[in-house]
């Protein structure tokens, strides 16, 4: 099958069918005519899905606009107090490991002598506020505005 060309084929495509020569052009050509219903069919179908397509209600859209917004400023300043809360915990286990990997021998000895807490008590209250309090004192810190 061999395809025909027309040299006005490419204006009838692009839509501008308003001149009376070329109108009557597409009358006579079959490849223009063709190419004219084409783009009649393809025009009407874009009106009917335009006039089919629902459009919100702007107080909604601007609703969801708003939502997201808030949504992405939440997110955004989330970010450095996640980081530090991250360091913070890092930061105390990494103390934590350290100081019983220092003291293994000493916690086993103190423990055979069953005298943990009465002599040592202020060692134990100061492991406890490093590894429980000071975190939680980061996070309430820097949480707030």
């Amino acid at each position: 099958m061999k395809y025909e060309e027309c040299p006005f084929e490419a204006e009838v495509l692009a839509g501008v069918v308003k001149d009376p020569d070329l109108l009557a052009h597409v009358k006579t050509c079959a490849v223009c005519s063709e190419a004219a219903l084409l783009m009649h069919a393809f025009d009407e179908a874009q009106d009917r899905s335009r006039a089919e397509a629902p459009i919100p209600d702007a107080g909604l859209v601007w609703w969801r606009a708003q939502l997201r917004a808030r949504r992405e400023a939440v997110r955004t300043a989330q970010r450095p107090i996640a980081v530090t809360q991250a360091i913070a915990l890092i930061c105390a286990v990494i103390l934590l490991a350290s100081f019983l990997g220092a003291a293994a021998g000493w916690f086993q000895a103190i423990a055979s002598k069953m005298t943990l807490f009465t002599e040592h008590w202020p060692l134990i209250a100061t492991m406890v506020a490093l590894v429980l309090l000071v975190p939680t004192a980061v996070y309430f810190a820097l949480g707030r505005d």
